[in-house]
């Protein structure tokens, strides 16, 4: 699980971070943005997305404890995804004192963030899979680094 919401966290601050230096460096966002903005959003990226790894994690592995890697499914593991990264924006939004968003705010930010959550899942699940492969597969010792 550990493993997972590190990734996840990389991941969405990464994203996050990113999407705001870019927005900065081409005039999308107004110019009093600056080293604080993009900390802060760095911190809450790494926040975000250790907990929805998490989620994910405890999601997969409550939910699809009688499968090996080979045997889930991808659909099913985008979906757990999905579930883990969309629902926190409704879960801050409801966290909110005071601060009504828009239904289309809402529903966006879920979309978005349920996206990156299905992307992070079905790419999480590859790399098990290619790793569990290269450990178990008949060419596992022609692979092998000798030291």
């Amino acid at each position: 699980m550990l493993g997972i919401a590190t990734i996840w966290a990389i991941a969405l601050s990464t994203v996050a971070t990113g999407s705001l230096a870019i927005s900065m460096g081409t005039g999308l966002v107004p110019s009093f943005f600056g080293a604080r903005e993009l900390i802060a959003v760095a911190t809450r990226g790494l926040l975000v997305g250790a907990l929805s790894g998490g989620l994910f994690a405890a999601l997969l592995a409550y939910r699809e404890r009688g499968h090996s890697l080979t045997t889930l499914s991808s659909r099913r593991v985008a979906f757990w995804g999905f579930i883990a990264a969309g629902i926190l924006p409704s879960i801050l939004a409801l966290a909110t004192n005071g601060v009504l968003l828009p239904t289309s705010v809402l529903v966006a930010g879920t979309v978005a963030f349920g996206s990156i959550g299905a992307l992070l899942s079905t790419t999480t699940l590859r790399m098990a899979r290619r790793a569990e492969l290269r450990l178990t597969g008949a060419d596992a010792d022609l692979r092998r680094v000798i030291p």
